[in-house]
């Protein structure tokens, strides 16, 4: 078995072994909805490292129904996402209410280690309306034991008027840096469940500039659609655009979790190299011994595995019809939790399986995917050489 020595060499030769999926397979929805990219000048200079999204909460028992709807803009690998929640709030009663609403910000501490070591951060380009009305959050003294503090970071306040059976529409859009792992990427939504029987339905739509490997999220929140189409336009030509959408009603979850795979893992078992270590190691200096000692506990076997699974990210036309068949095809349910990263609740998850490009070209992969192909064929051609 030879491996050229160009980039993104044809996976010919790399092929996986043949393995069954789960014979159950979910329906497709809809037709894709346009991705939402926020327009780069309503946003301030600099991203946020980190962070976590919160529903605007109820700082008080008051009386009021409330639907929510969220959208988030994903990023491939590192880079920001966008989103916003539209909440809707509607005065059941014959007088006059005012709501008071707390935005937690929760940015990442480098000094406790969380979200990767990202430096701290906060809401970036953060914006709130009531209505047409822009407001202006105000920060808010809180006691330790409010359900909605964050261990650290602001909480941010404001109020909403509504008259006797009155509707309002509230709207908070930010720029954020999402927590990843070697797996994939999180969308975490949270202080869902702190709105109790107040909130009738919850809605979450997510556009990702790629097709995810796998999908798992908490089991109330059911996925109502996933569509995916090659873009058509810069910056996404030739590239997968993928939408879906999931839905709760009288959500009884805490918090909306949704964790999409980006194919670093085969099975339950076998997690394929860090792209990013891969890639830390092959611009060292001495990269070969580097590499070498990097992957030394992987059998060539699952070298060609992994290699062939960061080629199918971006639809690469296999001639391999096992490998093809390993990679491609319709979205197969799972009961299992033991493949799943969002380990400790009863969670539906999905394979969803990536799907061949027919306009596939070697710079749709990201510099770090490019980097771990040619550096897992390099790793093989020297063993074999030795």
């Amino acid at each position: 078995m030879t491996h050229p020595t160009t980039p993104l060499a044809m996976a010919t030769d790399c092929a996986p072994p043949k393995r069954r999926m789960a014979p159950r397979r979910p329906r497709l929805w809809g037709t894709l909805l346009c991705l939402l990219w926020l327009p780069a000048a309503a946003w301030a200079d600099g991203l946020t490292r980190g962070g976590e999204i919160w529903l605007p909460v109820p700082t008080d028992d008051v009386r009021v129904d409330a639907t929510a709807a969220v959208r988030l803009a994903l990023p491939d690998e590192d880079g920001a996402y966008e989103g916003s929640v539209s909440l809707t709030l509607k005065n059941p009663g014959r007088k006059p209410i005012e709501v008071a609403l707390a935005l937690p910000e929760r940015p990442c501490d480098a000094d406790a280690e969380t979200c990767n070591g990202r430096k701290a951060g906060a809401y970036d380009g953060l914006s709130v309306k009531v209505g047409d009305a822009v407001v202006s959050p105000e920060a808010l003294a809180v006691d330790e034991g409010v359900p909605y503090k964050p261990s650290f970071g602001r909480v941010l306040g404001f109020k909403v008027a509504l008259e006797a059976r009155a509707t309002q529409k509230v709207e908070v859009r930010w720029k954020l840096v999402p927590t990843i792992d070697s797996d994939g990427i999180h969308a975490t939504v949270r202080g869902v469940g702190l709105w109790g029987k107040r909130l009738r339905t919850f809605d979450l739509e997510v556009q990702l500039p790629y097709r995810p490997w796998t999908v798992s999220h908490v089991a109330a929140l059911q996925m109502k659609h996933y569509e995916s189409r090659l873009g058509s336009a810069a910056p996404f030509e030739g590239k997968p655009e993928t939408t879906l959408r999931f839905a709760a009603k009288r959500p009884k979850f805490e918090d909306a979790e949704v964790h999409f795979g980006t194919a670093n893992k085969l099975g339950g078992t076998m997690r394929c190299p860090d792209p990013r270590a891969i890639s830390a190691a092959a611009a060292s200096e001495g990269a070969e011994k580097r590499l070498a000692k990097l992957l030394v506990m992987r059998s060539d076997q699952e070298l060609e595995d992994c290699r062939s699974l960061f080629l199918a990210r971006q639809g690469f036309p296999f001639t391999d019809k096992d490998v093809a068949k390993r990679f491609y095809g319709k979205p197969v349910r799972s009961a299992s939790l033991t493949e799943t990263v969002l380990e400790g609740r009863e969670r539906p998850y999905t394979r969803v399986g990536m799907q061949r490009n027919e306009r596939y070209i070697n710079s749709l992969h990201s510099k770090a995917e490019a980097t771990t192909i040619d550096a897992l064929a390099a790793e093989l051609r020297r063993r074999r050489n030795n």
